[in-house]
């Protein structure tokens, strides 16, 4: 069986795209796949979206069939895609879940024979009192959340992940920022990007654009709109863009049109976005 490796369970900014890219140009095969549909911002080209298929048969409405039978038909599609990666895959490559909720999955697969990467993208093992913990004893700016979960059950889901995920993996890539829980080595996630995607702009306007993408409350945005509206009232003339849930290619359209791109503030290290428009010269 040729070499083949599976990517998913969720499409974090684009990874899986940009990930089977990496394979490709390496002449290994991918299967791509995800549990849940894609937020407007992910475009990656998957093979399955688990979900859509659990979604297609349309007995499970009120006066048809049982609405019980439903968890039923959840789990054997979910088991269905399983089985073929496992079947067709050699290498899995996680992204913030695997198949099983539980993780049991990871067992399965050494038992198997498989490798497995696990690539952590933060609050999937991020715990907020030991980032807070760490940030405040180097003097950094805290991530900020919004009706964050400090329950013990959420605090051990995440360390019932990572403990799997450090247990079974052959390689675990991740950043310093999420990993204030973890007790074995990893290495440092740098963040994909397809360079040939993006088409370097630099010219620069007299009166420039400035567009900030946040796609959640710990980007920073309500330190980075006041100083806007101080930098408008004192004279400086520019047009300021908020852009928020725009489909991937439109975004980097405007992205390309802009001259000043503000990233996450918060987090150590910049984001997809950074990466991006570093790439188009911004």
């Amino acid at each position: 069986m040729s070499k083949k490796v599976f990517i998913g369970l969720v499409d974090i900014a684009s990874f899986i795209d940009d990930w089977g890219e990496g394979f490709g140009l390496n002449k290994i095969k991918t299967l791509k796949g995800s549990i849940g549909y894609q937020a407007p911002i992910q475009n990656s080209k998957l093979d399955f979206i688990i979900q859509k298929t659990q979604d297609k048969v349309g007995y499970f409405k009120p006066g048809r069939i049982s609405i019980r039978v439903k968890p039923w038909w959840n789990k054997k599609v979910k088991n269905y895609y399983f089985k073929k990666a496992v079947k067709e895959c050699d290498t899995f490559l996680f992204i913030w879940c695997s198949f099983e909720s539980n993780f049991s999955d990871y067992k399965y697969l050494k038992e198997k024979g498989k490798k497995i990467i696990t690539v952590l993208v933060g609050d999937e093992v991020r715990w907020e009192p030991a980032m807070r913990q760490e940030f405040l004893g180097h003097k950094l700016p805290i991530i900020e959340y919004e009706n964050y979960n400090y329950s013990a059950t959420a605090l051990n889901n995440k360390l019932e992940f990572l403990r799997i995920a450090e247990k079974y993996s052959d390689v675990i890539l991740s950043q310093p920022n999420a990993m204030q829980l973890s007790i074995k080595p990893y290495y440092n996630l740098h963040i994909p990007i397809i360079a040939k995607d993006y088409v370097e702009k630099k010219e620069q306007r007299i009166k420039p654009i400035i567009v900030h993408a946040p796609t959640s409350i710990g980007k920073g945005t309500k330190h980075i709109e006041p100083i806007i509206e101080k930098l408008k009232n004192e004279g400086f003339d520019f047009e300021y863009r908020r852009i928020e849930n725009v489909p991937r290619d439109e975004a980097l359209k405007i992205y390309q049109n802009a001259d000043i791109i503000i990233d996450q503030l918060l987090a150590p290290g910049g984001g997809k976005l950074a990466y991006e428009c570093l790439a188009i010269g911004k």
